[in-house]
């Protein structure tokens, strides 16, 4: 259909250990300054030779925390010692991140187009990693020509949404070169997939699955050499606090790349707070013998090891009572679904904050969650044993939903493990 219009980006630098370790722990200084974090267990382990860290996937911060814990407590600051390669976000590498990723000025995204953290990543252990089911729409047209009509390329899905965001200040694009840029920011970041090409288009499809078995292959290589790699098996923050499903790249990195050993982490976020958010990192332990159905396993383990926090649960129950139409709820009721979610999790072992095991700090941290609903006006009143809350700013707030659905997913039943994600 097209010719190649530039070169694919250099993705094998030499790694800058300078670097890594600069921007390691600029990391750890960033989350534990955003963060009240701490390790369910007190115990993080050494990052070593051989090693696939596999992460539940909760927000964009995940990277920033648990690479910071692996460099000050997992042992990297030390010389010589094992460092984690990291599974990357391909389109991190592309032109416009930034502008596209932060809500900035017109002004400021032009002057930031150019910007990308991509020629960087690779000093650092990075790599990119193309999903063969999804891509933005600004990597499919990096390569085209800019006269190319967009109808020869874009399915009806796209022309819509093209012309939508024009808008009536300017003309509909007609060619590629049209949306080449940062006043198209927005329209080049979405998420585009094979059935939103033309016919025509497919060829372009079909060289961006070419090049994702290529990255895959580059990453098997890693692994199989003995390097320790991080692995977010979801692909991309879960959107709504579910966990799962596992993609296809876990089995295919444990099979090809000869894992020694599996290392499972989740992350737990509790925003229902009046200060700064506390995060909850559980580690399983190294698995060095892999179940036949990985993926189910995997996605089992993940949610078992998903610390239980109390802005789950009190989130899941005032959900439920906003969706029934409720306006009041007793609070002693709250305490002993509290109590009760900690026993069980004792009983099962399952990792949860440290401030939930003991009666006085348990009961602070619920305070602490009552408060923080109160600030966002979800409940209105605290009186006499009875907690009055609003159903429609309960269904509204998102950390909320987000959390409702968060405490789901940790109690819910194993599921089947891989997509095509």
């Amino acid at each position: 259909m097209t010719s190649p219009r530039r070169r694919e980006p250099q993705t094998d630098a030499r790694v800058w250990e300078w670097l890594y370790a600069l921007v390691a722990a600029g990391m750890w200084a960033f989350s534990t300054a955003r963060f009240e974090v701490e390790v369910a267990g007190g115990g993080f382990p050494t990052v070593t030779s051989g090693q696939l860290w596999v992460s539940t996937h909760r927000a964009e911060t995940d990277v920033p925390l648990l690479a910071g814990l692996m460099y000050a407590r997992g042992g990297m600051w030390r010389p010589g010692a094992a460092r984690v390669h990291f599974a990357a976000r391909d389109d991190l590498f592309q032109p416009g991140v930034v502008t596209a990723g932060l809500p900035l000025p017109a002004a400021l995204g032009r002057l930031a187009w150019p910007l990308s953290p991509g020629r960087w990543l690779p000093r650092v252990r990075a790599h990119p990693v193309r999903r063969p089911t999804g891509a933005k729409l600004g990597q499919l047209i990096e390569e085209l020509p800019d006269e190319l009509p967009l109808g020869d390329l874009l399915g009806p899905r796209l022309t819509a949404l093209v012309r939508d965001r024009a808008g009536r200040r300017r003309a509909a694009p007609r060619v590629v070169g049209d949306i080449r840029g940062p006043s198209s920011a927005r329209l080049l970041w979405e998420d585009v997939d094979g059935a939103d090409l033309t016919d025509a288009g497919q060829e372009v499809w079909r060289r961006h699955i070419a090049r994702a078995a290529g990255d895959l292959r580059r990453i098997v290589r890693v692994v199989r050499d003995g390097e320790p790699l991080l692995l977010f098996p979801e692909g991309r923050v879960s959107p709504d606090g579910g966990i799962g499903p596992v993609g296809d790249i876990l089995p295919i990195l444990v099979r090809a790349g000869r894992v020694a050993s599996i290392v499972p982490v989740a992350i737990a976020y509790d925003p229902l707070r009046p200060r700064r958010t506390a995060v909850t990192v559980a580690v399983g332990g190294e698995r060095r013998r892999h179940a036949v159905d990985l993926a189910t396993e995997t996605l089992s383990q993940l949610r078992r090891l998903t610390p239980v926090t109390c802005g789950q649960l009190v989130s899941r129950v005032l959900v439920e009572a906003a969706a029934a139409g409720e306006g009041r709820l007793d609070d002693r009721g709250l305490r002993r679904a509290l109590d009760a979610v900690v026993e069980r999790a004792l009983d099962e072992r399952r990792p949860l904050a440290s401030a939930l095991v003991a009666g006085p700090s348990r009961e602070a941290r619920l305070a602490g969650a009552l408060e923080s609903l109160r600030s966002r006006r979800c409940v209105t009143s605290l009186r006499g044993g009875s907690l009055t809350i609003d159903p429609r700013r309960i269904l509204a707030e998102a950390a909320v939903l987000r959390l409702a659905q968060e405490d789901r997913a940790v109690w819910a039943r194993d599921e089947p493990g891989p997509s095509s994600a």
